[in-house]
C-alpha cells in the first residue's frame, strides 16, 4: 500500500541531513488528504491562440503532517533537529514521486487535441492566510509530457516533453471535517519546445513554442485517517 509506511517529519529529517531513525512499534494517525477535480490550461502562443483552453484532470494524494502531530511525537525527532521541526507548521508527504499531478485529457474539439501527464516531484510552500480557510502560495518543480496533435499548427503531430517549475496559488473552504473544496490558479514556466519540434530541439520565448501554461482548477478534497507505522 502506498501509505503502509509513512516516514512523516522523521525520515524527511533523516534524509535531509543524514540523521539515524531509530524503529518505532507504536502506531501513529496521519489525515490523508485524498483529491480531485477539473482544471483548464492556457497554453502562451500559438496553442493558445488556436484554442483558448485545454482540460485536465487534477489529482492529488498527501498525508498531511500538522505542527499538532510533531508536536506529539517530538521525542521521535533526534534532538538536534527538534528545533527544525517546531518551526514547521505543516508538512505535507506524498506517498510517491509517480503519483501525477494531473492528467492532461482534451480531445480535438477544433483543431487541436492533447493527452499527457504532469508530475510535481518537489514544492515548497506556505499559508498567505491561515484559519478555517487558508490560502496558501507553493513553488513546485514540474515534468510534463504530453501527445499534441493538430491539423491548424503546422504540424501533424508531436511529443512535448519538458521540466519546468511553477507557482501556484489556491484557497480552500472546509465544509465539514472530511471534506473541502479548494480553488487555485499554478502558472507553470518550461525550457521552451518549438511547435513541431522533437524533444531535443531547444525553442524560444515566443508563439512558436511551448513554454508557458497557466492552469485554473477546482479539487474536491476528501480526508481519511490512516494508522501509520514507522
Amino acid at each position: 500500500m502506498l501509505f503502509r509506511k509513512v516516514p512523516i517529519i522523521i525520515v524527511m529529517l533523516h534524509m535531509a541531513f543524514g540523521a539515524s531513525v531509530p524503529a518505532f512499534a507504536a502506531p501513529i494517525t496521519v489525515p490523508v488528504d485524498i483529491a480531485a477535480g477539473p482544471a483548464g490550461l492556457w497554453m502562451t502562443g500559438d496553442v493558445g491562440n488556436d484554442q483558448l483552453a485545454h482540460f485536465g484532470l487534477k489529482i492529488r494524494l498527501e498525508a498531511i503532517i500538522s505542527r499538532e502531530l510533531i508536536k506529539q511525537h517530538i521525542n521521535q525527532v533526534p534532538a538536534n533537529y527538534r528545533k527544525l521541526a517546531m518551526s514547521m507548521t505543516e508538512v505535507r508527504y506524498r506517498p510517491s514521486i509517480l503519483v501525477p499531478e494531473e492528467l492532461i485529457i482534451s480531445p480535438k474539439f477544433a483543431h487541436t487535441g492533447m493527452y499527457g501527464v504532469t508530475w510535481r516531484p518537489l514544492q515548497l510552500g506556505l499559508n498567505l492566510v491561515s484559519g478555517a480557510a487558508p490560502l496558501s502560495l507553493s513553488a513546485g518543480l514540474d515534468l510534463t509530457t504530453a501527445f499534441i496533435h493538430s491539423d491548424s499548427l503546422g504540424f501533424d503531430w508531436m511529443v512535448f516533453l519538458r521540466p519546468g517549475i511553477d507557482l501556484q496559488l489556491e484557497w480552500e473552504v472546509p465544509f465539514d471535517k472530511y471534506f473541502h473544496v479548494s480553488i487555485g490558479w499554478q502558472s507553470a514556466v518550461y525550457v521552451p519546445q518549438p511547435l513541431g519540434g522533437g524533444v531535443f530541439d531547444l525553442g524560444k520565448f515566443d508563439n512558436r513554442s511551448i513554454w508557458h501554461v497557466g492552469q485554473l482548477f477546482i479539487l474536491f478534497h476528501g480526508f481519511t485517517d490512516y494508522q501509520a507505522n514507522l
